[in-house]
């Protein structure tokens, strides 16, 4: 992860708030270019027009379809690389141009300087989050959830043996899986709202685990 730079699609990050977009539009980050990071919604909207086509095929034939219309399409790009990269070139010349004479009646370190301040001022902000953190968070969270459904079929399963059996050891056994599953209950809820707003999913699933426990 720390080898990885992460960017947000140009589509979405207008859409996302202040810390988020100055730290991962791609128009922001070294390195990205001038790219928008759109291709795989071009390749969405090239294949939507064989959703009708192929929704009453076997799967068998969907895949071949699908694979048929991939090549093409790849093959179509590799026909018009050339043209391509000359219009991406010719593009980023009159960019460059037409930014350097907009630029010179101004200091570009006074600006570089004053663009770092803000983004520090940004990432101070109470509302600013990491993406690697949230994404870990998230994946905490994951953990937790599916930690707690292995113990709680575990319970389900013992609680049919006591109807056979009423040994000690699966009496003690259910009160430590029910333990366990309390205090995962617990942490779950609280890594739930302290990773994002409540919304519905995770209310269902909150009041899922007091029901059934």
């Amino acid at each position: 992860m720390e080898k990885s730079k992460l960017a947000v699609l140009i589509f979405h990050a207008y859409a996302h708030v202040q810390h988020c977009l100055i730290k991962l539009n791609p128009k922001y980050r070294d390195e990205f270019g001038l790219t928008d990071g759109e291709c795989l919604e071009r390749l969405w909207s090239y294949l939507n027009r064989f959703v009708t086509m192929t929704r009453k095929m076997g799967q068998a034939n969907q895949k071949l379809v699908l694979y048929r219309a991939i090549k093409f399409c790849n093959e179509t790009k590799k026909v018009q690389l050339g043209l391509m990269l000359e219009g991406k070139y010719v593009k980023a010349k009159r960019i460059i141009e037409e930014a350097r004479k907009v630029l010179e009646g101004f200091d570009c370190v006074v600006i570089e300087r004053e663009w770092k301040q803000h983004v520090n001022k940004v990432e101070k902000s109470e509302n600013y989050v990491d993406i690697a953190d949230l994404m870990e968070s998230g994946h905490k969270v994951q953990g937790n959830i599916a930690l707690f459904l292995v113990n709680f079929t575990i319970l389900r399963r013992l609680r049919e043996l006591t109807n056979d059996a009423n040994g000690n050891h699966v009496k003690d056994e259910i009160n430590r899986l029910k333990h366990e599953i309390e205090k995962l209950k617990a942490k779950i809820q609280e890594e739930v709202e302290g990773f994002q707003e409540p919304d519905e999913e995770n209310t269902n699933l909150i009041k899922y685990i007091e029901e059934n426990v």
